[in-house]
């Protein structure tokens, strides 16, 4: 048996805020369109590596780091260069719950949990 322990999202620290912007000018020529699933995977990240910090200046950093809390205040940033980042910190991400997200969101996400 499985389960859905945590979810960790690969970040690439450079071009991350061009991808973020494009998604803000997609979202505003069609309110209606259902969001992207980077965008998702970002939301309902309990752990967020960001990767490449190094190729970015401490400036573009910050605003990159500040973009993803506005978009997921919860989830651990664990900043990394060429993905060296501790495996114990990959597998402590524990986290998930549909349930509290489909409360924290305000969703009734389609089905019963049973204890």
């Amino acid at each position: 048996r499985f389960a859905l322990a945590g979810v960790v999202t690969l970040v690439d620290a450079k071009n991350i805020l061009r991808r973020l912007q494009e998604l803000d000018e997609e979202q505003e020529d069609d309110p209606d369109a259902p969001p992207d699933e980077a965008f998702q995977q970002l939301m309902f990240a309990d752990t967020i590596v960001l990767n490449k910090i190094d190729l970015v200046g401490s400036a573009v950093a910050l605003e990159v780091w500040e973009r993803l809390r506005s978009i997921n205040e919860k989830a651990d940033v664990l900043p990394c260069v060429r993905g060296a980042v501790d495996p114990a910190e990959l597998v402590a991400a524990t986290g998930f719950d549909m349930e509290r997200m489909g409360d924290e969101f305000g969703e009734d996400h389609g089905h019963e949990h049973h204890g």
